[in-house]
């Protein structure tokens, strides 16, 4: 989002958040090589247990932070990526222990941003998505919470 308002990184933000479809895990194979490779740190996240929305043992997330000190002491998280299953009309996700949900017609069709010299995919429903999310997201609001302020919310 602040990209898209701001046309920068939030400087109140402390990392970046992506997601992928499910349909695209087998792409992480060649993603985590590729990570570690540049002297990240990985880290993968499951569900401990099944739900309605999401089965037990599935990945939930992934963290990926710099190594600090050998790899001994992990450093700031620097990109969190969740992982959406879709069900339904809708695709689904969980953070801070909240389910969280949005239309899949959000991810159906993609644009290109350009930021810091690399291409992006965004939902080409852009404004529909961040409005859907955050209601007026052309305000700025540096207390946002995701585990209560957010639209999507199961």
């Amino acid at each position: 989002m602040g990209h898209k308002r701001e046309n920068r990184l939030l400087p109140w933000d402390n990392d970046v958040d992506m997601s992928i479809n499910q349909d695209q895990l087998d792409k992480l194979d060649q993603f985590y090589a590729a990570l570690k490779k540049a002297g990240y740190r990985v880290r993968t996240r499951r569900f401990n247990e099944t739900s309605e929305f999401f089965i037990k043992g599935n990945i939930r997330m992934i963290k990926i932070r710099e190594k600090r000190f050998f790899g001994m002491i992990k450093g700031a998280v620097c990109l969190d990526v969740f992982i959406k299953y879709q069900h339904g009309e809708n695709s689904y996700w969980e953070i801070d222990n909240k389910t969280k949900f949005v239309p899949s017609k959000f991810y159906s069709t993609f644009a290109s941003i350009s930021f810091k010299d690399f291409d992006y995919k965004i939902p080409a429903l852009t404004d529909e998505y961040l409005t859907y999310r955050y209601g007026d997201w052309q305000k700025q609001v540096k207390d946002w919470d995701t585990s209560k302020d957010d639209n999507a919310i199961a």
